[in-house]
């Protein structure tokens, strides 16, 4: 009776230990489905934001269009092993794995992702990593605020994360068009954010530059300092920004002597065929004030800073750039 009892007893183990076997199994194979779904919508976050016009300027590094979500389950060792070989033999690019802990309710994990596929279109060296971030919340909230099939609740927690980052009040600002319009001297009539039309595409040209030329870690540390000095003088209004176009010369000539009259940083940029005319401005001034003193001529005491490249947003004509920056801070 005794050895009965106890042959009950360990099939009874036996029985529990494989429904618990099949259980965590099951629930681990669930998981893993949740990880494929994440996947996914990493992938449409990235399609959209990439195809959504002047939303963001061509990101410097190829951003990856596909992640593996790791959630540090039992089967995601063998799972991201299994993807890893597959992108291999079939002789594509092995996606980064991406690490989401599975304590997060499902609108943190989603609103994780979201972050994380504008973070892989914004990576930059010369911008500070607490603005980047503010950076990167900013327009992840504003993508996910602006969409029609995002939850709420994801929306939610996107924007309890920017509202907890460091340069939240520079991002809005910048981007702000009221901002814009009456930080430019000669806003034009179209919408003209100075973060997304304006700064950005510059720093993207000045660190795409920097990585061909094979630029050490000093002079990176210099140009960030630089821009972000210039961000913080902009967001400040102790920057003047002049946009040159089909106006006269003489009009702009007159707004460089305004602002050389009040500002201590001037920002000028031209597109195209204006990039000549605005070289021409600046030296139209440089030559006006060639006859006075030396101790009068007022462009003399501010440093200039070329950068040039390209303006390169997703959908829009690829056109060549130019922005002269005055300033009375000496950074190089």
């Amino acid at each position: 009776m005794a050895l009965k009892n106890m042959i009950t007893i360990e099939l009874l183990v036996a029985l529990c230990t494989l429904i618990s076997f099949i259980i965590g199994f099951l629930t681990a194979v669930i998981k893993l489905g949740h990880s494929a779904t994440l996947e996914k919508y990493y992938k449409k976050t990235i399609v959209e934001i990439i195809e959504k016009p002047g939303y963001l300027p061509k990101s410097i590094a190829e951003i990856p269009t596909e992640i593996i979500v790791d959630t540090k389950d039992k089967l995601s060792p063998l799972r991201i092993f299994l993807k890893k070989k597959i992108a291999q033999l079939r002789r594509k690019k092995v996606p980064p794995v991406i690490l989401i802990f599975s304590d997060f309710s499902e609108e943190e994990q989603k609103a994780f992702i979201i972050e994380k596929a504008l973070a892989s279109s914004l990576t930059s060296d010369l911008l500070d990593l607490d603005f980047l971030e503010s950076l990167i919340l900013y327009l992840a909230y504003k993508y996910a605020y602006e969409s029609n099939e995002i939850e709420k609740e994801v929306v939610t927690v996107i924007r309890r994360d920017f509202e907890k980052s460091k340069y939240r009040n520079h991002v809005v600002t910048l981007d702000s068009l009221d901002f814009s319009t009456s930080t430019i001297l000669n806003p034009p009539p179209e919408e003209q954010p100075l973060l997304r039309n304006i700064i950005l595409p510059m720093i993207r040209e000045k660190e795409k530059e920097l990585r061909r030329t094979g630029a050490n870690l000093s002079i990176i540390e210099k140009w960030k300092s630089f821009f972000m000095t210039l961000i913080h003088e902009i967001y400040s209004k102790n920057c003047a920004v002049i946009l040159i176009g089909v106006r006269p010369p003489e009009q702009y000539l007159d707004m460089l002597n305004e602002a050389l009259q009040g500002f201590d940083n001037i920002l000028i940029c031209a597109r195209g065929t204006y990039i000549r005319l605005m070289d021409q401005i600046i030296q139209a001034q440089y030559d006006l004030e060639s006859s006075k003193p030396i101790n009068e001529r007022i462009i003399n005491n501010y440093n200039r800073v070329n950068i040039t490249g390209w303006w390169e947003f997703p959908g829009e004509k690829r056109v060549r750039c130019k922005w002269v920056i005055l300033t009375k801070t000496k950074f190089f």
